[in-house]
């Protein structure tokens, strides 16, 4: 469960690199990989530590 959120995580910020590579800015480029890293740190901190893991019913 946690590997397909994070492969869904990931997807936005190459989504959005592959965009500001075609717009060719590379100040753009520079800002989202910051906001990237961001994003990528907190979605690990929130599979990590706040949900909660699955107690068996067994």
């Amino acid at each position: 469960m946690l590997y397909k959120i994070a492969a869904f995580a990931a997807i936005l910020p190459v989504i959005g690199l592959g965009i500001t590579i075609l717009i060719g800015s590379a100040l753009l480029e520079t800002i989202w990989i910051g906001i990237s890293i961001v994003y990528l740190t907190v979605i690990l901190i929130r599979v990590v530590f706040i949900y909660p893991k699955r107690k068996s019913a067994r």
